[in-house]
């Protein structure tokens, strides 16, 4: 496998260091020691926690993936946390890896996997071999139909539980089960560590429970430098200095470590497994344990693909943020591998799994009797388009009746036209209305775009919808990268034709066309919707998600939900600033929620208005749609002509 790697894996365009050249082991010798670990052949089993941005994904779940399919020719069930998340991994890491290999010959030139075809359940490769996936959230059933010598897990934590209505053992076991007729089964899991009593760190510490030794280049003696060893950025002013003065040092001598140091110090590393010690000449005491199951972690002190001061700052800021449990688990989970324990009864953190379970019994796409306006969220991108419909209560109490995403043709299209034709057919679907709780259907009473790159062709967009209010949108905030805030407008005029709470609307002229956008302040606005979320359920203000169809239906958009945290850091020029960062990089969900949330504001829902206030604009029925769906014109062709002609009108 480690020559496999070497020889086919180029790595992806993902704005890393090393992005477009060709994998090497040196660039991060824990995937050295990690290779030779599944080449060797003790483990039947083998487990990966290792920090982000540290290939852990690519080490320890698309190399085997890749080389059991293709250069062993076997089939191979992947298992994935929910369905929503296999046309994400097929997509943006699978089949681009693929694509540059020499192996690209035998991708599929028809049905799920081709660029016509979405992939749920199964690619089948030319070269006669298939990967099959399997979800949390199948039924037993579905996981019992299908067998393979091969079975590779991501997020391996999602696993953990049993479904409610399976007769059978937890999910992870099912999954196993799969492999079970063949004696020489491999099996690969990859995740982040969660706490003491999760699956993965229960799997890690009672399989081999593998630690990397390193050897000191000042006292010779081989060490394995933990969370405690990093030290001298507690002292620092700022962010910067506590990067610039951080170091390792030796848990034997206590000589500190430069850069150059810890490099040296991986070039003679060692796997040692539980009970077992390394000599000075780098022998390894002990036998291995007896167990079927490799437990391989690496740390931060091990990420050679960032200078150590990098996790000093996120040490840094995680002392100074506003909610320092959510910021103490990033760091330990995410940084060093290592389970939180946390007391969380003083908490008003988002916990993903929390968010899941914030349901009520009302089918997908039901709008609840007590709702009275309906707002639908939407974040463009080039790939895909993520929306969300809120139904509102007038005392901000809401309920997430529908959400989804339309894909974005860009590379059939352009992004300019892939980007309209997706909203063409959203706009389809959002305006036709959900059956609503008051004896018809409802309608929303707004629509909000989220603008971003492609301002002109989200308003030539919106020029044309009839009937619902559909907004482009802008939001303005201190954000990851510390955007321009916002600026709220002191008085209405020509060019601000109304002014709310953190938000207002702006009269554009572009292109030929008035627009007008819909501007607001996120960092308010995401504060309101994380109290939303935070509220317990039945309380006034609570936001719930409409009834799973399984067990892990709404694990991704948790996630998306749960994606960002209130951070406070020290500004040299502004003095102490909160902000909001995001710890996980998917959260399109969240930023469609928050355009939602925002519009109910502009719907006359307040957190404060009493239940029995009329809406600012009544739950109606559908308006007509801007052209029978038979006959809708294909976004890019007579729909942007249409366009035009109007502009010039």
């Amino acid at each position: 496998m480690a020559r496999f790697a070497e020889d086919e894996i180029v790595l992806p365009g993902d704005g890393g260091p090393h992005q477009g050249l060709r994998y090497r082991l040196d660039r991060q010798p824990a995937h050295r020691l990690l290779m030779h670990e599944f080449d060797h052949g003790h483990w039947r089993r083998h487990v990966v926690v290792a920090p982000s941005q540290s290939g852990k994904t690519l080490g320890g779940f698309i190399i085997p993936l890749l080389w059991h399919l293709f250069e062993m020719r076997e089939t191979v069930v992947c298992g994935v946390p929910d369905l929503a998340m296999v046309a994400d991994l097929w997509r943006e890491r699978i089949k681009p890896m693929i694509e540059r290999t020499r192996f690209r010959e035998f991708l599929p030139k028809v049905g799920e996997g081709t660029r016509g075809g979405n992939v749920e359940y199964a690619v089948l490769f030319t070269n006669g071999v298939t990967l099959r996936f399997m979800t949390g959230g199948a039924s037993d059933k579905a996981r019992a139909g299908f067998t393979s010598r091969v079975l590779v897990v991501t997020e391996a934590e999602a696993f953990e539980h049993t479904a409610k209505d399976s007769k059978e053992s937890n999910q992870l076991a099912q999954l196993e089960a799969r492999t079970a007729a063949s004696a020489n089964y491999r099996i690969y899991l990859e995740c982040t560590v969660t706490t003491e009593d999760g699956l993965v760190w229960h799997e890690y510490t009672h399989g081999s429970k593998g630690a990397i030794a390193l050897r000191c280049p000042h006292c010779s003696g081989y060490v394995t430098p933990e969370r405690d060893h990093l030290v001298g950025w507690r002292e620092a002013q700022q962010e910067l200095d506590a990067r610039d003065a951080a170091h390792l040092v030796c848990p034997a001598c206590g000589v500190q470590w430069s850069e150059s140091d810890r490099a040296a110090s991986h070039r003679e590393a060692v796997l040692v497994h539980r009970g077992q010690t390394v000599k000075p000449d780098g022998s390894v005491v002990a036998e291995r344990p007896r167990t079927e199951t490799l437990g391989f972690r690496w740390t931060a002190a091990n990420n050679m693909l960032l200078p150590i001061g990098e996790c000093a700052m996120k040490e840094w800021k995680a002392l100074r943020a506003t909610k320092p449990d959510v910021a103490e688990r990033e760091v330990c989970q995410f940084r060093w591998c290592i389970p939180t324990k946390i007391d969380d009864r003083d908490s008003d953190a988002l916990d993903a799994t929390a968010v899941q379970h914030r349901t009520l019994p009302l089918a997908r796409g039901v709008v609840p009797r007590w709702a009275r306006v309906v707002t639908v969220g939407v974040d463009c991108g080039k790939w895909l388009c993520h929306w969300i419909a809120v139904a509102w209560s007038l005392d901000g109490t809401g309920h997430v009746i529908d959400y989804g995403r339309l894909d974005v043709a860009t590379r059939e299209m352009g992004q300019d036209r892939a980007l309209a034709h997706a909203l063409d057919q959203g706009w389809d679907l959002w305006s036709r209305g959900w059956p609503g709780g008051v004896d018809r259907d409802a309608a929303p009473q707004a629509i909000g775009i989220d603008s971003g790159d492609q301002a002109s062709v989200v308003y030539r967009f919106v020029a044309g919808c009839d009937g619902v209010p559909t907004h482009p949108t802008k939001g303005f905030g201190t954000g990851q990268y510390g955007s321009t805030s916002y600026r709220a407008p002191k008085a209405k005029g020509p060019s601000i034709r109304q002014i709310g709470d953190r938000w207002h609307v702006a009269q554009l002229r572009q292109g030929g066309l008035r627009t007008r956008l819909f501007e607001f302040d996120t960092d308010h606005w995401k504060s309101w919707l994380h109290a939303r979320l935070s509220t317990p359920l039945g309380g006034a203000g609570a936001l719930t998600v409409h009834a799973p169809a399984g067990r892990n239906d709404h694990l991704a958009l948790a996630k998306h939900l749960t994606s960002e945290m209130h951070v406070t850091e020290f500004d040299p020029r502004r003095g102490q600033m909160t902000r909001w960062q995001c710890i996980h990089p998917s959260n399109h969900w969240w930023d469609a929620a928050v355009i939602a949330a925002t519009l109910a504001s502009w719907c006359g829902v307040s957190i404060d208005a009493p239940s029995e206030d009329k809406p600012r604009r009544a739950v109606s029925t559908p308006p007509k749609s801007k052209a029978p769906p038979a006959s809708r014109p294909v976004a890019g062709k007579s729909w942007f002509a249409a366009q035009t002609r109007r502009a010039s009108r």
